[in-house]
């Protein structure tokens, strides 16, 4: 009788623990959220964002030989609408760190993602022109 009843005991703990097991299998496990911390966005709109903008200055040395042109940059915006890195992608050297100068002083509006402020990669041109 006693074999029989630790027996009867040891199939309902059994039954019990596959019972939990295939409920636990039949109920997905919860997606993991990643948190974005950044997004990429095109320059037009990203332009639509700032709020303060410092005019890079003309290089005198460009100014006397005549050289105009745009200086593409890439940029990373912090959360804070601050320019946090700031990279030359092209542009010619007399030009180049005056844009580089100029644009680390620039300030955005802050972008949010599902109300999260996230950092904004984004590439920014400036052009340099002369009045002629």
């Amino acid at each position: 009788m006693r074999r029989l009843s630790f027996l009867a005991l040891f199939v309902c703990s059994l039954l019990a623990g596959l019972a939990a097991g295939a409920a636990k299998a039949q109920q997905p496990d919860a997606p993991l959220a990643r948190k974005i911390t950044r997004v990429r966005q095109g320059g037009n709109i990203t332009a639509k964002m700032l709020v303060h903008k410092v005019q890079p200055e003309y290089p005198e040395e460009a100014k006397k030989k005549g050289i105009e042109g745009t200086v593409r940059l890439h940029v990373i915006i912090a959360r804070d609408g601050s320019v946090g890195q700031v990279e030359l992608i092209s542009g010619h050297p007399l030009l180049a760190q005056s844009a580089l100068d100029g644009v680390r002083q620039w300030k955005y509006r802050v972008t949010y993602l599902n109300g999260d402020p996230v950092e904004v990669d984004t590439v920014v041109d400036v052009t340099f022109s002369l009045n002629r």
